[in-house]
């Protein structure tokens, strides 16, 4: 029996469990809803049919750290080709990464903020590909900015939208004509901040609904090549990237204060300016100890799945229960005035 299957026969009878539970007893729509979230959840792991990974290759943006980092390793074990793109390839994080690695993996020079390093990246990508082609494009690279709207700097804004959106972007139109011939793949990186608003990520968080849509439209774009665009919503996981990294928010928070007006500075003290993305930081270094497999399984499914999903909601491990993913989960349901309480108070 094979999952499609699998998943129709099990919807039936969730069906007939429904209709049975209204007529005879509660404990029976307790095990219907119970049956229905682990069937959902968990069938793809156990049923799931896949291509052969071995020896397809990976184009990766982001890899100097986290995500990108761990996914280079991850897919390299797996017996995968990976072209890493790094910003910083003669730096600690390419350079660590080039050590742990099979002499398969290649290190790429890569800003995607420039299309001229894009071009330059995707012509060694071509050489390497050869006859084999590229089976898949994995846009992990990102950044972000803390605070709140009055103070933060415009190019703040531009910064972060060109990195994370227009990034993307350029990646995916350079890659396009290489994933036709191979009928790939492409993964795209957002956020579950991409789904939802919260305080502090003025910079942030319209990148990702940016990219959301971005990716919605390009995988209706590409069904007709037949590449497949799966998007993957990391939770709660900023205690294992970069982005929330005391130093560099340190340095961001100093400039944004040295650039505030004296109005501005009027209303909000140095010390708040200067310390709201380090208590963040600070606050989720504390609270628990996280880890990327499970984002690194599921861009794995994306990427070699037979029948992948169009997106990925990852809950954030370190949590039993990411407060940021379930708020998503249940925000397009809950009127804004409930929604706006619920943030200020425990997001």
């Amino acid at each position: 029996m094979d999952a499609n299957t699998l998943v129709t026969v099990t919807l039936c009878v969730t069906g007939l469990l429904v209709i049975a539970s209204v007529v005879y007893h509660p404990v029976i729509i307790f095990t219907t809803v119970t049956i229905s979230i682990c069937i959902s959840r968990y069938w793809r792991i156990f049923f799931r049919s896949r291509v052969v990974c071995k020896n397809k290759i990976i184009a990766i943006t982001g890899c100097d750290s986290g995500f990108g980092y761990g996914l280079a390793q991850f897919l390299d074990r797996a017996g995968c080709t990976v072209i890493a793109g790094c910003l910083y390839p003669d730096k600690d994080g390419a350079q660590n990464l080039k050590r742990c690695c099979s002499e398969k993996l290649c290190i790429i020079e890569l800003d995607v903020t420039s299309n001229q390093s894009v071009k330059s990246y995707f012509n060694n990508v071509q050489t390497i590909c050869g006859e084999i082609g590229l089976w898949g494009l994995v846009n992990n690279a990102g950044m972000q900015y803390f605070g709140e709207i009055e103070f933060l700097p415009m190019e703040y804004f531009q910064r972060n939208m060109d990195v994370n959106y227009f990034g993307m972007v350029r990646m995916c139109q350079a890659s396009i004509p290489m994933l036709r011939r191979t009928k790939g793949r492409i993964i795209n990186i957002t956020s579950v901040l991409g789904l939802y608003a919260v305080k502090y990520r003025a910079t942030y968080s319209p990148t990702k609904f940016a990219a959301e849509v971005f990716s919605d439209i390009l995988r209706r774009e590409m069904k007709k090549f037949d590449i497949s665009v799966a998007i993957v919503e990391p939770g709660d996981f900023g205690d294992v990237t970069n982005v929330q990294q005391a130093e560099v928010i340190r340095h961001q928070n100093d400039y944004a204060w040295n650039q505030c007006s004296d109005e501005v500075r009027n209303f909000y003290t140095e010390d708040y300016i200067k310390t709201i993305g380090l208590k963040h930081s600070y606050n989720k270094q504390k609270a628990f100890n996280n880890n990327i497999d499970y984002v690194l399984q599921t861009i794995d499914d994306a990427l070699f799945s037979k029948q992948p999903k169009t997106r990925y909601l990852v809950d954030g491990r370190g949590y039993t229960f990411d407060k940021y993913c379930w708020a998503a989960r249940f925000a397009p349901f809950v009127p804004d005035c409930v929604l706006d309480t619920i943030v200020e108070r425990y997001l």
